[in-house]
């Protein structure tokens, strides 16, 4: 699929950050259990793995917000 696509931009964020934003979200109910939690952070590494190799950009949302949204930005503009 990623080959459909003109650029794949992956979010990266370690496992505590990432069942902190899961629990903090008022929107959406999905990832504030533990098993579904587990579930994504068993499949996290070889996801990300296989899409750096097929040429995602990776972007470290470890970083606060802001930083996030800058290099996704940044990434997404046109180059010919």
């Amino acid at each position: 699929i990623v080959s459909l696509f003109s650029k794949v931009i992956l979010l990266v964020a370690n496992p505590d950050v990432i069942k902190q934003r899961l629990m903090d979200r008022g929107d959406n109910g999905f990832g504030k259990s533990i098993e579904v939690q587990n579930y994504i952070l068993e499949r996290k590494g070889k996801i990300e793995e296989d899409l750096i190799e097929q040429g995602a950009l990776v972007v470290d949302a470890n970083q606060d917000i802001e930083a996030v949204v800058q290099k996704v930005l940044e990434f997404s503009k046109f180059q010919p």
